[in-house]
């Protein structure tokens, strides 16, 4: 699609627009659409991507705040919007929402255990800063996660052998061990809505919005009766799980990666929330290099949570089309907005091979 074309706003199907977000949103009329879900920049210069870095000058907050501000002029009173953020960046982009009239109402957190350390190793730099050679003492292999896979590495079985060195001088022996960062294992996403046209009541009969589906996000049990979805998400790693111990014993035989239903971990412990691994090689599609590809099987949850069939999601920065395609599988309309032509392309392969409701 171009820029002006807005043939998306006539039936609930999904589209990908090429273009500057703010400039798209900027060409959109009022009051078009009935949620937002999206995963936008983190202001962290991710992999030294230009996308991420907002070297204008303007700086991150101040970007999300105009976008915003335009999200909720094109928002139905009573939308919700769902956004990811990122742990160091996500207090301006929650700023940002309530400085463009948004009201915040939750933060999720999606738990995982497969996150990278980007730690810089302060004795390697500090030798380094001297120009003092290290000696090689061994090797050891770990995962690549670089060339945008950091999602998917892990299925990809990628590995890298690594040099083990040993300080060169006595400041760097001192400062051995030492980093700068710790392990990502988590996101926030942040749950804001429009302010309402009236009463709740009022709004959902007025507008459609305003509400959010309960029902449709229930945690299935082994009761058979769905628990009240909480602002929690996890991986169903190991390491996850550990967290969340269960009662009477019921996770000792269990494989940490055990292939079992989605979220039937048992009655108690983990099981009281939502369980989504990250995106697998299959979830991503072939040649998807987006490096930060968000798994369907969340963006369905969120989704439902926030919209239903036949309304229309906005996907501000909509990357290799993930919200797109959870849209499609449950008849929600979508149009996503992004300006990398190679995302755009990727992410129009993936609702052509996606089969929706």
């Amino acid at each position: 699609m171009t820029d002006t074309d807005l043939s998306w706003l006539d039936g609930p199907g999904q589209e990908v627009v090429e273009a500057e977000c703010l400039a798209h949103l900027r060409g959109m009329p009022d009051a078009c659409a009935d949620a937002v879900v999206t995963d936008p920049p983190y202001g962290l210069a991710f992999m030294s991507a230009e996308w991420d870095s907002f070297a204008d000058g303007r700086g991150y907050g101040a970007f999300m705040e105009d976008v915003f501000r335009e999200l909720l002029r094109v928002c139905r009173p009573g939308a919700h919007m769902l956004c990811f953020g990122g742990t160091r960046t996500h207090h301006r982009l929650m700023c940002a929402m309530e400085d463009a009239g948004w009201e915040i109402r939750d933060c999720l957190m999606w738990v995982y255990g497969s996150g990278m350390p980007h730690s810089l190793d302060v004795s390697k730099a500090i030798d380094k800063a001297v120009g003092a050679e290290r000696r090689v003492v061994g090797h050891k292999r770990a995962g690549d996660k670089r060339g945008g896979n950091y999602h998917g590495a892990s299925d990809r079985g990628v590995t890298l052998t690594l040099d083990v060195t040993e300080a060169a001088t006595d400041e760097a022996r001192f400062w051995e061990g030492w980093g700068t960062a710790l392990k990502p294992a988590w996101e926030p996403v942040a749950l804001a809505r429009k302010p309402l046209d009236g009463t709740v009541a009022a709004n959902v009969l007025a507008h459609g919005t305003g509400g959010i589906n309960i029902d449709a996000c229930r945690v299935p049990s082994e009761a058979g009766e769905g628990r009240w979805p909480a602002n929690l998400v996890h991986d169903g790693s190991g390491e996850v799980l550990a967290l969340f111990p269960e009662s009477k014993g019921q996770l000792a035989d269990r494989p940490a990666r055990a292939k079992v239903p989605v979220n039937c971990y048992g009655s108690f412990g983990a099981a009281r929330f939502f369980y989504c691994a990250k995106a697998s090689k299959a979830d991503r599609g072939e040649g998807n290099t987006h490096p930060t590809v968000k798994p369907t099987a969340l963006m369905e949850w969120l989704v439902k949570m926030v919209a239903r069939e036949g309304q229309t999601v906005l996907d501000p920065f909509c990357g290799s089309g993930s919200t797109l395609v959870a849209c499609k599988r449950l008849g929600v309309g979508a149009v996503g907005i992004e300006r990398d032509p190679r995302y755009c392309e990727i992410a129009e392969r993936r609702l052509a091979e996606c089969s929706g409701t």
